[in-house]
């Protein structure tokens, strides 16, 4: 069983060529690649995080709603 890994292959083998496209990325690039797909990630994480405080405002209340209610709670448990 032959290993497969582009790292693993000659750089002027036809099956390097085939994986990697005949296109060989600098370390330049391969960091903006990286530092692109990392952006991405965070954004969408970012935006489900907003999307469940929504959800928990909107079901719990705020901070000071919660605080609140604690309160009255604590007042009509003595």
């Amino acid at each position: 069983m032959s290993n497969q890994n582009p790292q693993n292959l000659s750089h002027g083998s036809s099956a390097s060529q085939r994986i990697l496209g005949n296109r060989r990325e600098s370390r330049k690039e391969r960091a903006a690649n990286l530092g692109a797909i990392l952006s991405a990630q965070a954004e969408w994480l970012a935006g489900r995080l907003l999307d469940r405080q929504t959800q928990d405002f909107e079901k719990n209340g705020g901070f000071a709603e919660r605080l609140y209610k604690a309160r009255i709670n604590q007042r009509n448990d003595k």
